[in-house]
């Protein structure tokens, strides 16, 4: 096991190449291009064929590519295209800027055979290449099981792809680091090996999309000034098979987004946050389940949009939102914080309540249960909308009826049980 920095020092920078090659053509196939660059303009082309031949199809999709460079679409307009009767041929216009490349084929004739595979002819390559050897030190991009650092003094911003041919051991973001990795187009992707106590810490101050796989645990240290109202998070984290996730930010304004965008996943065990914005997107859940086990807050401000088994704010000034309309077994609810249930979602098992956090039922509006409810001193439940039906209850342990406030608005009937 070596150690491996991210230098981004090449000081040769190479034009992507990229080959589209059509098969098994027949007349009315549909073939299609869509054309992504990293900042995240997007247009597709779409050719019918009008003859069974695939040099047809080629001066079709390479006459339809020049129309929409002619007409600004980028990035067409960012590409040079070619053909030679085989194949489109496109190049990048910049050497060191990536594009990304999605085809399809679809039956128009009579046998569904029709193929359009794109390969890579010459990769890109520059100083924001991940996967460029020559940015990396001794001039080779790690191995398996590698420890791999993202240095505090790169200089060179680092582009998205995709690079999952070798896997590090381990993948750190130096504290103060500054370049920007990735982009919501085009995150940074990477595989740890898929071992126990594989670990992730991102301390960078600059703006970051990853796709992180089979890390056992991912520490955030730092993340990058956003305004999360906006949906422009500091650090942007998808990826599967991942265990445990720790949100460590330095001050209170950073924030952090668990695939919490348009049609982004995410497979966490477990999230526990201890400051900034936490974000969890409705597709989060644990590996192989239909939920994630523990979302915890400890700290800042957390918002759940994803299925939880249980739900934590034991200490710190922190607020929990719950907006997923799945049950939730437990609820712990005992710091100087705040539970904030948006939505109609039962609690199946037990409401543990006290010592100052406040368990707001007002925030949603649907009819809920709770099935069981402890408090002890200090609890503070909001109920003014009298939509909980309490299974057995509320339990006061160890205090009384003046040590606590449960709201329940006016013109209610309490019933009181000796224990």
């Amino acid at each position: 096991m070596a150690t491996k920095v991210f230098l981004g020092k090449t000081p040769i920078s190479t034009a992507q190449v990229d080959h589209v090659t059509p098969d098994n053509v027949e007349e009315d196939d549909i073939f299609r291009i869509t054309l992504r660059n990293r900042g995240g303009d997007e247009y597709t082309i779409e050719f019918v064929a009008t003859a069974a031949t695939v040099q047809n199809v080629v001066e079709g999709l390479t006459a339809l590519a020049a129309a929409a460079a002619a007409a600004g679409y980028a990035p067409w307009d960012e590409l040079a295209v070619t053909e030679d009767d085989t194949k489109v041929i496109l190049t990048a216009e910049v050497a060191g800027e990536p594009f990304h490349v999605t085809t399809a084929a679809i039956e128009g004739g009579v046998a569904d055979t029709q193929t359009l595979i794109r390969s890579a002819s010459v990769a890109c390559a520059g100083p924001n290449i991940w996967s460029d050897p020559l940015n990396w030190d001794a001039d080779t991009i790690y191995a398996d099981d590698d420890d791999v650092i993202v240095p505090a003094d790169l200089e060179s911003d680092i582009y998205g792809e995709t690079y999952t041919t070798t896997k590090p051991g381990t993948l750190t973001v130096e504290m103060g680091c500054r370049a920007a990795i990735g982009s919501a187009a085009a995150p940074l992707e990477v595989s740890l090996q898929n071992q126990t106590l594989r670990g992730v810490e991102l301390a960078g101050t600059g703006q970051q999309f990853w796709t992180i796989h089979y890390a056992a645990q991912t520490l955030v240290r730092q993340t990058a000034d956003a305004d999360p109202e906006q949906g422009d998070f500091g650090l942007n984290l998808q990826g599967t098979n991942n265990t445990y996730l720790y949100v460590r930010p330095d001050e209170t304004r950073r924030s952090v987004s668990v695939a919490a965008g348009a049609g982004q996943s995410a497979e966490f065990a477990e999230i526990h946050a201890y400051g900034g914005v936490v974000e969890v997107g409705p597709a989060v859940v644990k590996n192989g389940a239909a939920e994630i086990d523990l979302a915890a807050c400890y700290g800042g401000r957390v918002v759940c949009e994803c299925p939880c088994k249980a739900i934590e704010n034991v200490r710190g000034s922190g607020e929990i939102v719950y907006r997923n309309a799945a049950d939730v077994d437990t609820v712990t609810a005992t710091s100087s914080g705040s539970v904030r249930w948006e939505t109609d979602a039962d609690i199946t098992t037990w409401l543990y309540n006290g010592n100052g956090c406040a368990v707001d039922f007002d925030a949603g509006d649907g009819a809920m249960t709770v099935a069981a409810c402890t408090c002890w001193n200090g609890y503070r439940i909001l109920e003014n909308r009298r939509r909980v039906t309490w299974t057995t209850g509320i339990d006061l342990v160890g205090c009384g009826r003046g040590d606590g406030v449960i709201e329940n608005g006016r013109n209610y009937t309490e019933s009181v049980a000796e224990i």
